[in-house]
């Protein structure tokens, strides 16, 4: 899941974070032109560990939050193929506000709470078309696995 923060709406908690993520972004970098496994197992270790620190400043639940002083009912979002939907049901009194949050969340998106979409993007597997109808094959025949399992075998009786 990742948050989107709003700097000006959680300004002392983004100057704590920011630079943390600056460094995620940073050790990003060297980790995609690096190309000893070994090496690039220690780096993703750091990027781990400092996301990790990163998270600690998070505001939990912080759009949820800031919405929901507006006034928001039935805040949901769903993303498919084609898209990605937000969906609330904001007063007509709180229209502007929000519009401006919106605005800032979406021409200032600071991406916080875990990195592993960042991962993706960088995989080749992403880029490949063979690769990735494999790679979804493989979850669908472990999701049917598991579906399949019976009690006994997945250690509960």
């Amino acid at each position: 899941m990742m948050c989107f923060a709003v700097p000006a709406w959680s300004l002392l908690m983004f100057i704590i974070q920011g630079p943390l993520l600056l460094e995620i972004d940073s050790l990003y970098e060297v980790y995609r032109g690096t190309t000893d496994e070994a090496a690039r197992k220690a780096l993703y270790a750091q990027i781990d560990s400092v996301s990790q620190l990163a998270s600690t400043f998070a505001i939990a639940n912080e759009y949820d939050k800031m919405v929901s002083e507006m006034g928001a009912k039935g805040t949901n979002a769903y993303t498919s193929q084609e898209e990605t939907v937000y969906i609330n049901d904001i007063p007509t009194n709180q229209l502007e506000k929000w519009l401006n949050l919106e605005a800032e969340r979406f021409r200032n998106p600071q991406l916080r709470l875990f990195h592993t979409p960042r991962v993706l993007t960088m995989n080749s597997l992403v880029f490949n078309q063979s690769k990735m109808q494999q790679w979804w094959q493989e979850g669908y025949a472990h999701a049917q696995l598991q579906t399949n399992k019976k009690p006994s075998e997945e250690g509960l009786i």
